[in-house]
């Protein structure tokens, strides 16, 4: 077992509304103990127990039920050992009812074929193994817990005295979901271990507050003996106890919320709420594996997936966080699906809120809590505000501010994260979407949208072909909007967002154009070693005047502010007074913010004068034509070209105007395939017209994916 401090536990005891599971992810290995033993098996589903002893002296306590007890009447003493049936009771009932009386004791000592006193000595452990994750496997059964100890000082012999309790879960290994084979049993344990450890936490604070837990043990161990020495069948004390204990009542709920996959929402000792949602691995874990069909990829040298979404950037710099960067910083479908607070939040991603968050009478305190920000991502045909807009527009600041806020509204509200919607977007069916939820969609497509052609035909006609989505629309009446349809699919997860995903393809012609430019360069510098070595009349300063003709090349090409081709200037001036985007220069012109490529600038413009010493021994060009010959190569990551790279980048732009080349060098850094075109447009802002226009420029070398 690895070692969680009590202090620690207690604080996050205390945490009644924490909401992020994370906490209680805790680094740990597990403690087995195999014994062999012939079990009945289990279902996937898990099975709840409570368990809990006292290691030191107990007092006589009130026969009054707990449920009821007065303050003054309360015994203040912890739960005592769950009293083992003496053998002799147990053989006089077993001879005086023969078989029958063996059939109606056993249930009453024994579980999974434990004699129950074994059983409870292998669940509560010693006081110093407390606080900390409890896991015992025997054969394909697993014990799950985390036990708790707590002092408490007796009023009236002022000593002290522990309670001990144990929550346990008993999942069948073999059984557990053996569909999703990506995915192995540890993972699956860790997912109920969080949920137990809520569980477990919120039950440690109202023992500590009332002692709840070892009243109410207390009471089940009393009635168990009760209902057997008066002969009662052993499902009559089950229901007995489901009516007299409340926490019974509240392991019964959350074993049943569990196995139906539903979110648990239930009330401790009539107190505290308890509000646990369900990853969506447990709720939907059929459908993970089919996730990794449309895994979005990370890229690792963005600063934006480095910092990742936690309150503070992450130090990559320190030699201890430096070898764990990657697995923290790229999520996967596995930890995303894992997480109860939803998905990696990115800047550029939105909001998808139910229905409810913005009707005029809506109720629900979340809703008002978070009404500030939940109007920033209202749904309308010009879109909704991203993440980053949103934290501008209020003044937020984005991680610290709007970051949680948004978590609490996944966990609490059903929120999804989801791309900015928009009608000219394109969308297909979601590859995790359900086939055998068609029939329970179709029934609530018609109440919403009456007049509208039933919803298989509908993804019929959306399936078919691969256009904005408002082109599919055209069949609606004119009293539905588009993204009236768009946002009820979305909400329902059966459409996703198709994105273009660009890479940087160098082909045939711009290879054997490079061979050529570095011909060039190699004749200009035998030319100009030839000059040198011959002339008399050569001037006292070649470096000068090698600057003096880079320079007047520059003013020549204009390369120090790039100006718009004159197509484009004079789209770009005909939309500047009906388009607010088109309001400041930094938008119109180059941006003013710093260059993003980092390697082989000097091979962009050969004329300009920036050019390297060439080897001029060896006319070779193996390096440009690999194979002997020109074919098509993609560049994996333009911004960190090498040598070779930059040469035959240096061919592509050799011809175009200044403009479209600045500005597709600033777009290196996208072109890996790791970055969408709307993330593009968010975090350049630039205007899709044109980006489109330096699409087109480069059409030869730009190759388009579509993927969600």
């Amino acid at each position: 077992m690895s070692a969680s401090s009590e202090d620690s536990f207690n604080e996050e005891a205390a945490r009644i509304g924490c909401d992020d599971e994370e906490s209680a992810f805790r680094d740990s290995s597990s403690s087995r103990m195999v014994r062999d033993s012939s079990l009945s098996r289990l279902g996937y589903s898990p099975t709840i127990s409570g368990s809990s002893r006292a290691r030191s002296q107990t007092r006589h306590r009130s026969a009054r039920s707990p449920d009821a007890r007065p303050s003054s009447g309360r015994s203040q003493s912890v739960s005592r050992a769950s009293q083992r049936l003496t053998h002799s009771y147990t053989s006089n009932a077993s001879h005086t009812n023969g078989d029958e009386g063996d059939e109606r004791v056993s249930p009453y000592t024994s579980l999974l074929g434990f004699e129950l006193g074994m059983l409870a000595s292998f669940l509560i452990p010693r006081r110093e193994q407390c606080h900390q994750r409890f896991e015992m496997t025997i054969d394909d059964l697993t014990f799950l817990g985390h036990p708790v100890t707590q002092e408490h000082v007796a009023p009236q012999s002022r000593t002290v005295e522990s309670t001990i309790f144990n929550v346990v879960m008993v999942l069948d290994r073999s059984n557990m979901y053996p569909s999703v084979r990506c995915i192995d049993s540890k993972h699956w344990l860790q997912l109920y271990y969080t949920i137990l450890f809520k569980l477990t936490a919120m039950l440690a604070w109202e023992e500590a507050r009332v002692q709840y837990v070892s009243e109410q043990a207390h009471l089940l161990v009393q009635m168990r003996e009760d209902y057997l020495q008066n002969g009662s069948n052993f499902h009559e004390y089950l229901k007995a106890s489901l009516n007299a204990s409340s926490l019974a009542q509240t392991l019964r709920d959350i074993q049943r919320s569990m196995a139906r996959r539903h979110n648990i929402d239930v009330l401790i000792n009539e107190n505290i709420g308890l509000t646990l949602k369900l990853p969506q691995l447990l709720q939907e874990p059929n459908k993970a594996e089919r996730a990794f069909e449309f895994q979005p990829m990370y890229d690792m040298h963005d600063s934006v997936v480095q910092r990742g979404d936690l309150p503070e950037p992450r130090d990559l710099t320190n030699p201890l966080v430096r070898p764990y960067a990657s697995s923290l910083s790229l999520p996967s479908i596995l930890q995303e699906w894992s997480r109860t607070t939803g998905p990696f939040l990115l800047p550029w991603k939105t909001l998808l809120l139910p229905e409810e968050a913005f009707l005029p009478y809506r109720q629900s305190s979340i809703f008002k809590m978070a009404e500030p920000l939940t109007h920033m991502f209202c749904p309308s045909p010009q879109g909704c505000m991203t993440f980053a807009q949103a934290a501008e527009a209020l003044q937020w600041d984005l991680y610290k501010d709007v970051y949680p806020m948004v978590r609490h509204l996944i966990y609490y509200a059903d929120a999804q994260v989801i791309d900015v919607p928009r009608i000219q977007s394109l969308y297909a069916i979601n590859p995790t979407f359900d086939t055998h939820e068609l029939a329970g969609l179709s029934e609530r497509w018609t109440r919403q949208f009456p007049r509208m052609m039933s919803l298989p035909e509908f993804l019929t006609i959306v399936s078919s072909s691969l256009r904005p989505f408002v082109s599919h629309c055209v069949v609606a009446p004119r009293e539905y909007a588009p993204i009236d349809i768009l946002i009820w699919l979305l909400r329902q997860n059966v459409l996703t967002q198709l994105h273009v995903y660009l890479r940087l393809l160098i082909t045939a012609r711009d290879q054997l154009r490079a061979v050529d430019l570095r011909r060039e360069r190699r004749e200009r510098q035998l030319a100009r070693k030839h000059r040198a070595a011959h002339s008399v009349d050569a001037p006292p300063s070649s470096d000068q005047e090698m600057l003096i003709d880079r320079l007047r090349t520059q003013m020549e090409h204009g390369l120090n502010i790039p100006q718009r081709p004159a197509k484009d200037r004079s789209h770009a001036n005909s939309s500047h007074a009906t388009s607010r985007a088109s309001s400041t220069s930094s938008i119109d012109d180059w941006p003013s913010g710093h260059m993003h490529y980092s390697g082989g600038s000097d091979y962009f413009h050969p004329t300009s004068g920036n050019e390297l010493d060439m080897d001029l021994e060896e006319d070779r060009f193996d390096d440009l034509l690999p194979g002997g010959r020109p074919h098509p190569i993609i560049i994996q990551e333009p911004a960190r070209a090498n040598r070779t790279e930059s040469e035959w980048i240096s061919a592509l732009f050799d011809g175009k105007h200044p403009w479209h080349t600045r500005w597709l060098i600033r777009l290196f850094p996208y072109l890996n395939g790791k970055h969408n075109v709307d993330e593009i447009i968010a975090r350049e802002k630039i205007r899709r017209r044109d980006l489109k226009s330096i699409i087109s420029e480069f059409d030869a070398n730009l190759l388009h994916f579509y993927h969600p």
